[in-house]
């Protein structure tokens, strides 16, 4: 009876331990996972910061530009090309090219064409197609793109007007209130696919856009607005590429309207994905989401197989334990039976012999 008790003890040990082993490696993984998704958290945060900063630059750049309109008694075609080339503009390989547009009331245009024609030949040496700006539309005012520089030294964006597409228009317009550099709607060029990543204008204006063409008036302004087109993809994959790219794929989607619009997309995430992580960010009046998933070499490095196995081999080292104190506790049940049954043969033995 007491071994069958003893028995009876240890297996409800055996098996209270292997509760709290299991238990134990279920607290164990969670803290881990809880972990990790900081780390997540942490590393992904600090390339959003460097998202910013990127971001940043940019509009500190829009930032100098405009001062150069705004100290200078005027800024020629030559030292607009200049101060792009010693500023290192096209060092961002995000930025596709640099336009200045100066605002022009419709009852102006002919002046500026004069003025446009009268610098033909300087601006022809430096590349720029002959100008003569026709108003379309019943606008009261024109942006049309007057001095061009570019990545690829094409100059085709000379004479588009700015104006005309509403969410550049918008851009310049808040631009032009004071409210600092503006971000415009991501869009793609007429005719490209869904995977080409989109185009963005980043917009600055200067009230006093001295770029000679027009003769100074000293009752009005000379408003002027600056526009980089750059692709953001370009500039977070360059990002992207100094980080480790393994450790997390990212899309980055423009929600200042209602629907999402898609900015840039790098990397497929891991079949992982309880570890995302979602930032907002404000950028030049506008706000992005970047959406982060867990890449390949992040769910490599956090693999559980060894906590796992270490269980297993517990259990099963605890399961081999019982075992034995069981055969042990047998063996001494079989032991004890045969020697009360060697007793019990013994004391009839010694009846017997009493009696002869």
């Amino acid at each position: 009876m007491k071994a069958r008790l003893f028995r009876l003890v240890s297996f409800s040990a055996a098996a209270g331990l292997a509760v709290f082993g299991v238990m134990l490696t279920l607290q164990v993984r969670s803290n881990l996972e809880d972990r990790r998704q900081t780390d997540f958290e942490v590393e992904t945060s600090k390339f959003t910061v460097e998202v910013e900063t990127a971001l940043t630059r940019l509009q500190d750049r829009i930032h100098a530009l405009v001062a150069l309109f705004e100290t200078s008694q005027e800024v020629t075609e030559a030292e607009f090309e200049h101060f792009l080339d010693v500023t290192g503009m096209f060092e961002e390989t995000s930025v596709l090219g640099v336009a200045v547009a100066p605002v022009v009331k419709a009852d102006r245009v002919d002046e500026l064409n004069a003025a446009l024609a009268r610098r033909w030949e300087s601006r022809m040496l430096l590349g720029y197609p002959s100008l003569t700006l026709t108003p379309r539309g019943n606008r009261s005012d024109f942006m049309p793109v007057v001095y061009f520089e570019s990545r690829g030294l094409s100059r085709d964006a000379v004479g588009e007007d700015l104006a005309r597409l509403p969410a550049l228009r918008l851009a310049a317009e808040r631009a032009l209130a004071g409210t600092g550099p503006q971000l415009s709607a991501p869009q793609r060029l007429a005719g490209a696919s869904d995977r080409t990543p989109p185009n963005m204008m980043l917009i600055g204006a200067t009230e006093h856009g001295r770029l000679g063409l027009r003769p100074d008036r000293t009752d009005e302004s000379n408003p002027a607005v600056i526009a980089y087109d750059f692709t953001p993809a370009i500039l977070i994959a360059d990002l992207f590429a100094r980080s480790r790219p393994d450790r997390f794929a990212l899309q980055v989607h423009d929600v200042t309207g209602t629907a999402p619009l898609l900015v840039a997309r790098l990397e497929e995430p891991a079949a992982e994905e309880r570890f995302n992580h979602v930032e907002t960010i404000e950028v030049a009046g506008r706000r992005w989401r970047l959406s982060y998933m867990p890449g390949p070499a992040f769910v490599a490095q956090g693999s559980l197989i060894w906590l796992y196995v270490m269980s297993g081999v517990a259990l099963l080292l605890l399961g081999a334990l019982a075992v034995a104190v069981d055969q042990l506790i047998k063996r001494r049940e079989e032991l004890a039976r045969r020697v009360e049954e060697r007793t019990a043969q013994l004391v009839v033995m010694n009846e017997q012999l009493a009696e002869a």
